[in-house]
């Protein structure tokens, strides 16, 4: 079974909680050391109301969203805090405008610099970014998904093509989103 069948399988509803618990941090903390803080648990729970409302209102638009993937990639790109990196990335999505400005053309979305700082527009992007991701003939699956978004999709062509090895934290970062998704 690949990881998209699995993940399809396993897929949370919309009501389903999709709150850290300290079990959680254990595992994640189990794949990449150090990296989740048990004393941050509220901080990573913020969010949550605001990602199952995007849910709902992607589920209504007759998107088939997963709550537990956005949020795992949410928490594996920003510790739920957003803010933008030094090479240029923002907001929850750690994105460039230039990302949001395809995806918006893709899906007829209307997605602004100041929606990558709200968690619930955050999500929506999120989900039709890895839509998008899907979408290349290079990618399989969420797991390939994942680390094209991750990674950057030339990167990922390249690595898919034989021509680039793939990063351990590429490799890392996809296996966090899915036992956290799991």
């Amino acid at each position: 079974v690949n990881i998209a069948q699995e993940l399809a399988r396993e897929r949370p509803n919309l009501t389903t909680p999709i709150s850290v618990s300290k079990e959680d941090i254990s595992k994640l903390n189990s794949i990449n050391p150090n990296r989740f803080d048990v004393k941050k648990i509220n901080l990573y729970n913020k969010y949550d109301r605001d990602i199952l409302a995007a849910m709902e209102e992607l589920k209504s638009a007759g998107e088939s969203p997963n709550p537990k993937l956005i949020k795992g990639l949410m928490l594996t790109e920003t510790g739920m805090i957003p803010r933008k990196n030094s090479k240029g990335f923002e907001g929850f999505p750690q994105t460039k405008m230039k990302f949001v400005r395809d995806v918006n053309k893709k899906y007829g979305q209307n997605f602004k610099k100041s929606d990558l700082y709200n968690a619930k527009q955050s999500a929506k992007f999120i989900h039709y970014m890895l839509k998008a991701q899907k979408r290349s003939r290079y990618v399989n699956d969420t797991k390939e998904a994942l680390a094209a978004y991750n990674w950057g999709m030339g990167h990922w062509k390249k690595y898919k093509t034989g021509k680039k090895p793939l990063p351990k934290e590429t490799s890392d970062y996809v296996k966090l989103i899915s036992a956290f998704a799991r």
